[in-house]
């Protein structure tokens, strides 16, 4: 069973997770919001479509409520997702414009954390995956 640890910065205001996703056009380093109160992961709009994806038929509208109300995106497949040194492949996420002010590529939710058993220890700024 494979495990990943990662400690993250003391300066951070979010846990963010390095990672990479692979594209028609190209691959890209990314950084991912650790959100367990995601219940999909989400990639912003400007990355996917930077990486060559675009909404196709197999595609799905799909809506999110936030605090700034009710956000309209849609599901995609990504050819590939790695994050710390876990790869997916093939693994659908949704697409929504996310503000640019926050700096971050997208968001981890409960559809990929449910892979792992995560050990949590906030006090020293440590995460432990690994694979279901």
């Amino acid at each position: 069973m494979k495990v990943e640890s990662y400690t993250y910065p003391d300066s951070d205001d979010v846990i963010s997770l390095p990672g990479k996703i692979s594209g028609p056009l190209r691959s890209q380093n990314v950084l991912l919001v650790f959100d367990p109160g995601a219940y999909r992961t989400i990639i912003k709009t400007s990355l996917t479509d930077a990486l060559g994806y675009q909404a196709g038929a197999e595609s799905k509208k799909v809506a999110t409520s936030s605090v700034i109300g009710k956000e309209y995106g849609y599901t995609l497949k990504l050819q590939k997702l790695s994050i710390l040194g876990f790869a997916f492949a093939d693994i659908e996420v949704a697409s929504f414009d996310l503000p640019e002010k926050y700096a971050i590529d997208g968001l981890i939710g409960l559809d990929l954390l449910k892979k792992f058993e995560i050990l949590w220890r906030h006090k020293d700024r440590f995460l432990e995956f690994r694979l279901l």
